[in-house]
C-alpha cells in the first residue's frame, strides 16, 4: 500500500448496494458472469420509418440504439413530434444508417447501460464524429436510473452525456427514464440478477417513460436543428 494512503472500509449495507447494482447491470449488458441478453430476449421489432411530409429542406434523422425497445419508443416519439412540426423525419436503427448527407439534422440516442451508451451508438458516433460536429446535431439517453427516488443515482445520469457533448458540440441533450419488463427475460438466471439490480434501486419492473416530457423536448428542439 502507498505510505500516506488509506481505504476507508465498506460498510455490509454499502457493500450489498454496490454488488447488486453490478449484478444487475452485468445481466443488463451481457458481460461479466451473466450470460448475453441476446440470447434469451425474444425478437423484438425495432422501428424503421419515415414520418411527416417529403420535405427535402428539413429534412432529419432520428438514430438510435435499443435492446429491449425501451428506447426504441423514446426515439419514435422524438421521430413522430418532429414530424408534426412540418419535418420530414426518418427514424432508423444506427446499425442501418449509412449516409448522412441526405439529412440537415440529425438526433442520436441510445440505451445506457452501467453509465455508457450502447456500443452501436458509441462506435456510430466515432464514425461519423467530422460529419456531425459540422450538422445541427442533438443527442439523448434513456436510463431507468432516473426513475428512481434517490437523488444520488439519478446524479450520475447527466454527467454521462459529456463525452458525446464534448465530441460533438451538440445543440440539445436530453436523458429520460425508461422501461424494464422482466417477461423479456425468460431465463431464470437473467430475471433474479435483475430483480436484485431493481430492488437495489427501489423501483418495480415496468414502463417510468415520461411521454409528455419526451415530446416537449422534441418540440423545442425542432427551432434549434433547423435555425
Amino acid at each position: 500500500m502507498t505510505a500516506g494512503f488509506r481505504t476507508k472500509p465498506m460498510s455490509r449495507r454499502a457493500f450489498l448496494k454496490t454488488a447488486g447494482i453490478v449484478v444487475g447491470s452485468a445481466v443488463v449488458i451481457g458481460t461479466g458472469c451473466a450470460i448475453n441478453p441476446a440470447d434469451s430476449l425474444p425478437a423484438i421489432a425495432m422501428p424503421n420509418s419515415t414520418f411527416g411530409e417529403d420535405n427535402m429542406s428539413k429534412r432529419i434523422l432520428v438514430t438510435y440504439a435499443s435492446q429491449g425497445g425501451s428506447t426504441a419508443g423514446v426515439a419514435e416519439a422524438i421521430a413522430k413530434s418532429l414530424a408534426d412540426a412540418g419535418c420530414s423525419v426518418d427514424l432508423r436503427p444506427v446499425k442501418e444508417v449509412t449516409d448522412l448527407a441526405p439529412y440537415q439534422a440529425v438526433v442520436i440516442g441510445s440505451a445506457v447501460h452501467s453509465g455508457k451508451w450502447m456500443p452501436d451508438a458509441a462506435e456510430f458516433v466515432e464514425r461519423n464524429k467530422t460529419a456531425l460536429r459540422r450538422m445541427r446535431t442533438a443527442i439523448f439517453q434513456v436510463c431507468l436510473m432516473l426513475a428512481t427516488s434517490n437523488a444520488q443515482y439519478k446524479s450520475m445520469v447527466p454527467s454521462w452525456l459529456d463525452p458525446l457533448k464534448d465530441a460533438l458540440k451538440p445543440v440539445a441533450a436530453g436523458s429520460f427514464a425508461g422501461a424494464l419488463q422482466l417477461d423479456h427475460y425468460p431465463k431464470l438466471t437473467d430475471r433474479l440478477g435483475l430483480r436484485i439490480f431493481l430492488a437495489t434501486v427501489k423501483l418495480k419492473d415496468g414502463d417510468y417513460r415520461d411521454w409528455d416530457a419526451i415530446r416537449s423536448w422534441a418540440e423545442d428542439l425542432r427551432p434549434a436543428l433547423l435555425s
